[in-house]
């Protein structure tokens, strides 16, 4: 992962400064990442479009699924912070941005 991915990274989801990036090797789809910055600690996925052709999309749905869970969790008195992944926006309000490669990236806390 190069240095100017890093910086992209951290201006389209308003994050502090990364401190370190390692690979999470057990998924069999996406590219994923576990992404330490200032702070706080993140996931960060590259999308394969070649199973997800359409991207933009999938994460329209993962948007509609979790807003539909933190309310199925708050309405059985649980923690939605704890039980429902959170997609991080970018400055555009897509959770996802395209590179120059036209890879398409999400991140979301952890």
């Amino acid at each position: 992962m190069t240095s100017e991915l890093l910086k992209r990274i951290e201006q389209e989801f308003l994050i502090r400064k990364i401190k370190n990036v390692s690979p999470i090797s057990t998924g069999n789809i996406n590219s994923t990442y576990k992404v330490e910055a200032e702070g706080a600690r993140y996931i960060l996925q590259r999308i394969n479009k070649d199973v997800f052709t359409n991207p933009e999309e999938v994460m329209q749905n993962i948007r509609r699924v979790s807003r539909f869970l933190e309310k199925k969790v708050l309405q059985e008195g649980g923690d939605p912070q704890r039980e429902v992944l959170h997609p991080i926006d970018t400055l555009d309000g897509t959770r996802f941005f395209v590179d120059e490669n036209g890879d398409y990236w999400r991140m979301y806390d952890c």
